[in-house]
């Protein structure tokens, strides 16, 4: 029989964020008690309340590059939260929480999110020395992070395999929704009008520079390959064949995405995409649309297998679309496999004892 701890989910974000509140509902839903501390608290993605505390930690871009003065007053203030909340363990949920983490001598399981330090290898260049000075600086904590956490939680098979050389305990845990957050979408339904692809992000610069989407909404210009819902782009205007309706809820931007055909991930090529596990490619699978991304999406590609149609720039989406407009009952088809398939394989819920039982070993 598994003893209920307390654990402390620690990120230097606040929240809403998705993957930490549904970690701590793995928790959660193991007998645990979860609290959190971290930035400002601004509502939740999910319909409740796993928390039975909350704690602001004023982490700041200071303290991120590791400077000496904001990161001892971190320091002092996690102290203060965990000598109120005494926890078991922690759940640190990025690399600035676990080395916190590890600077107090907690047992913590350190969940990463985005590989730090090979994201900001990838900004990193002779025109951004500050993101050269990070990816130093970050895999240094990174090392020591991967060494004293008890487990490690990866997002993709590619991130799992380089921590593994420092840590044999990683487990890769995909970014999938929990079934709450899915539970009354409807199956799709024919189109009531031409084929409707749908982007959760930015379409306008600056981009990350591993999600390039230049040029996407200029592919839709004359409706030949219907339209496109962008979701998030607080700058990107409405024109005749793209609409933008800018930040959603997450449950409102999960109704928004089930009026739509297609889901697109049209990030340009490059190195980072292995690392990478997109949210947004399961909660389109979710909400019933064909899912469609860069071919070197390789976790996402692997994870839905034949329910997941690939491209290479452009020019082949384009392609692709154009021929799945002169087919609406095969495309209706193939949304709802994908939904009937997310739904009985791509939930997070399935991973709750696995991630319950990390801050057990």
């Amino acid at each position: 029989m598994n003893v209920a701890l307390k654990i402390l989910h620690l990120s230097h974000t606040g929240l809403p964020d998705e993957r930490i509140e549904r970690s701590a509902w793995s928790c959660s839903s193991a007998g645990h008690e979860v609290h959190f501390a971290g930035s400002k608290y601004r509502g939740l993605s999910l319909p409740s309340d796993p928390f039975l505390t909350k704690s602001e930690l004023g982490f700041d871009l200071r303290s991120n590059l590791g400077e000496p003065f904001s990161t001892l007053r971190l320091v002092q203030r996690l102290k203060r939260i965990v000598a109120e909340v005494k926890p078991d363990s922690i759940h640190a949920h990025d690399i600035f929480a676990g080395r916190l983490a590890a600077k107090i001598k907690m047992p913590f399981v350190y969940d990463d999110h985005e590989y730090w330090s090979k994201e900001a290898q990838a900004y990193a260049g002779p025109v951004d020395p500050i993101w050269t000075y990070k990816h130093i600086l970050w895999k240094s904590w990174e090392g020591q992070v991967l060494e004293e956490a008890t487990a490690v939680i990866a997002v993709s098979d590619a991130t799992a395999a380089e921590h593994r050389e420092t840590n044999r305990r990683v487990f890769v845990v995909p970014n999938f929704p929990r079934d709450v957050e899915a539970r009354g979408i409807p199956e799709p339904a024919p189109s009531r009008s031409d084929l409707a692809s749908v982007y959760v992000g930015n379409c306008t610069p600056p981009f990350a520079r591993f999600r390039d989407t230049s040029g996407l909404t200029e592919v839709f210009e004359g409706g030949k390959i219907g339209s496109l819902r962008v979701i998030g782009d607080e700058r990107l205007e409405t024109s005749p064949h793209v609409a933008s309706t800018g930040r959603k809820s997450h449950s409102d931007m999960m109704k928004e995405i089930s009026k739509c055909d297609i889901g697109l991930i049209p990030w340009k090529k490059h190195w980072f995409h292995p690392y990478c596990n997109p949210n947004k490619a399961y909660e389109y699978a979710h909400a019933g649309c064909l899912v469609m991304v860069t071919s070197g999406l390789e976790q996402v590609r692997k994870t839905l297998s034949s329910w997941c149609l690939t491209f290479d720039n452009h020019e082949q989406l384009a392609r692709t679309l154009s021929d799945l407009m002169a087919r609406p009952d095969e495309v209706l088809e193939k949304r709802r496999g994908t939904q009937a398939f997310a739904r009985d394989r791509l939930l997070w819920d399935k991973y709750d004892a696995v991630l319950a039982g990390l801050h057990s070993l």
